[in-house]
């Protein structure tokens, strides 16, 4: 029974400890502001809260096995043990409700400051954007009048194109005569030319004869 004993007082030191440390971040939790650092401190103190409910049960355990004088002993220790466990058990709970409730908060905040943002940026687009509009009307107003005056300008160069096209096709109707007589000329000109070969050729050959009638004669001159 001694060994039990000995390992309920073991158990029952272990379980003060985790209630000391307990209440160490109990403090902790409380002098801080930021509440990420919260969190992470109720975190670290969720599982204080584990190894001390652990601790308390296996104290219970061992208490249960005590003889009826020893455990009479620690009777109303076992209870003010159960007592403090659950009012820091309540404690906690409501420490983890504060911070999860601050940080709902700060959410909140965060996603409202982002939205006063978006309506920010939203509101300054839609005054760039009637900006915009204002300055494209104007270029719109812009383009029409230069649209007007390139359509002037286009109906006055269609106009010329057509002067000049009426022109192009008098000229083309003159060059194509042109070509008509030069072929009749380059015809003529050849069949002059032609002519003008075989007189040459026929006056050569008169020539040649004449030649030779002319040896023809001296040589008989000469053989008499």
């Amino acid at each position: 029974m001694s060994l039990v004993l000995d390992d309920f007082k073991n158990t029952k030191r272990q379980h003060k400890q985790y209630i000391n440390d307990i209440s160490d971040i109990f403090d902790d939790v409380l002098d801080q502001t930021d509440v990420g650092r919260k969190e992470k401190i109720v975190t670290g103190l969720k599982s204080k809260m584990g190894q001390a409910e652990k601790s308390l049960t296996e104290m219970e355990q061992f208490w249960a096995m005590l003889d009826p004088h020893e455990k009479a002993q620690y009777r109303n220790k076992m209870t003010k043990f159960r007592a403090d466990y659950e009012n820091m058990r309540k404690k906690y709970f409501k420490i983890n409700d504060s911070v999860q409730g601050e940080q709902n908060r700060l959410k909140l905040e965060q996603k409202s400051t982002m939205k006063d943002e978006q309506e920010r940026d939203m509101r300054k687009k839609l005054l760039d954007g009637t900006e915009n509009l204002y300055g494209q009307s104007k270029q719109l107003e812009n383009t029409k009048k230069m649209g007007l005056e390139t359509n002037e300008y286009i109906r006055l160069a269609n106009r010329d194109l057509r002067d000049q096209r009426d022109i192009l096709i008098s000229v083309g109707d003159k060059n194509a005569q042109i070509r008509v007589d030069l072929e009749r000329g380059n015809k003529i000109i050849t069949e002059m030319s032609m002519r003008e070969y075989l007189y040459r050729v026929a006056i050569h050959f008169t020539a040649f004869l004449l030649l030779m009638a002319i040896l023809i004669c001296i040589l008989h001159n000469l053989v008499k």
